[in-house]
């Protein structure tokens, strides 16, 4: 395995590397590169917002990935560190690529927009939580996602 690898595993909450090439991607975390992988991963590296497993499949249906090469390649790249679960209250699980912009969502309960924000102090979070914890010492990641209402649904339902 290479060294890449193996350091993305020590820290699956992050992918370190920042490129725009599903080729480059697979070689630096030493997966092969077939063709239904850099489909998916061209497919997934586009994507700007959460997704998940079906929004794939969808997107891919003309390629070559099948529904279960579609599924079994999410878990490997969620295995490895190349996509994150969110969660974002839906009835399945969301996706996206982990790239080294740590972010968090704010997500409309009327439309389901999702919107990135990148304003994280959670540094005095941790510390508190950490000093109230009975069996944890240490924090290592953190998801934060937040719920309302969207000015467009606002508008709409008058709110």
């Amino acid at each position: 395995m290479l060294r890449s690898y193996n350091k993305l595993q020590k820290n699956k909450n992050r992918v370190f590397v920042k490129t725009n090439s599903p080729e480059h991607l697979c070689d630096m975390l030493g997966i092969r590169p077939t063709r239904s992988r850099l489909i998916l991963l061209y497919e997934i590296m586009s994507r700007k917002t959460p997704f998940n497993s079906e929004d794939i499949v969808v997107a891919t249906s003309g390629g070559s990935a099948g529904r279960a090469t579609v599924f079994r390649n999410i878990l490997l790249f969620k295995e490895i560190g190349i996509l994150r679960e969110v969660d974002i209250r839906q009835d399945s699980i969301f996706y996206e690529y982990n790239v080294d912009n740590h972010h968090h969502h704010i997500v409309c309960t009327e439309c389901g927009h999702i919107e990135d924000f990148d304003v994280c102090d959670a540094d005095l979070l941790i510390k508190d939580a950490i000093k109230q914890s009975k069996y944890f010492q240490l924090i290592t990641d953190h998801s934060f996602e937040m719920f309302g209402i969207c000015k467009v649904c606002q508008n709409r339902i008058g709110v």
